[in-house]
């Protein structure tokens, strides 16, 4: 399984009074300062489903690249700051909602 990419799949919805421009900024800075330099990165969206509804969808290179980043992220401020706009978000455990699917097709 460690061959394969892997999708992350993490819902969130943004507390009530958090803007359009927050979620954006908070989003890049994550990006830009600490997904970008993982090991096993491949990509990342952030799509939209309602006004408050999101989720975060990223493609790594393998199973361990997406589980190493789990551990790192709680020392990452950018993290935390991102975190800090969701509701019910728990730093201490980041895998808290996220789901990991191995990729078995693609056409």
């Amino acid at each position: 399984m460690n061959n394969h990419q892997i999708l992350e799949w993490a819902p969130f919805t943004i507390k009530e009074g958090i803007t359009e421009q927050q979620l954006l900024e908070a989003s890049k800075a994550l990006q830009t300062d600490f997904l970008e330099k993982q090991n096993g990165f491949i990509r990342r969206e952030l799509l939209v489903q309602s006004d408050r509804n999101f989720i975060d969808t990223i493609l790594w290179e393998s199973m361990d690249a997406a589980r190493e980043v789990m551990v790192k992220v709680q020392e990452s401020q950018a993290f935390s700051n991102y975190f800090s706009l969701m509701e019910e978000a728990d730093t201490s455990q980041p895998e808290q909602g996220v789901l990991h699917y191995q990729m078995y097709a693609s056409y």
